[in-house]
């Protein structure tokens, strides 16, 4: 488990797609489909490579309605999910890769 830290950059992975079909969203990960809700989705498209994760919870509690606890605790767990999953690379420190 990687150490999360509020200035830590998520940016996905350029093989994983993200796909609406009737009415579910899907990251596709070569054969792997995986099913996400509407929070982890917009943490999802933000995990450009641009936000640190911070900024991420931020935008996740006002799209959202969130209190700042509850939007950074989704945030973090989503994120790392991802990471587990092999989907984001981290950087932090001047763009130092972590993760996956």
């Amino acid at each position: 488990m990687t150490s999360l830290s509020p200035a830590s950059v998520p940016k996905r992975e350029f093989f994983v797609r993200r796909r609406k079909y009737d009415g579910q969203c899907w990251l596709i990960a070569g054969t792997c489909f995986y099913e996400i809700d509407d929070l982890v989705d917009v943490v999802w498209r933000a995990c450009t490579g641009d936000a640190p994760i911070g900024a991420i919870a931020r935008q996740l509690g006002e799209e959202r309605g969130m209190p700042p606890d509850a939007a950074a605790t989704a945030t973090a767990n989503a994120v790392q999910l991802f990471l587990d999953l092999g989907l984001v690379q981290l950087t932090q420190d001047g763009g130092r890769r972590h993760g996956a």
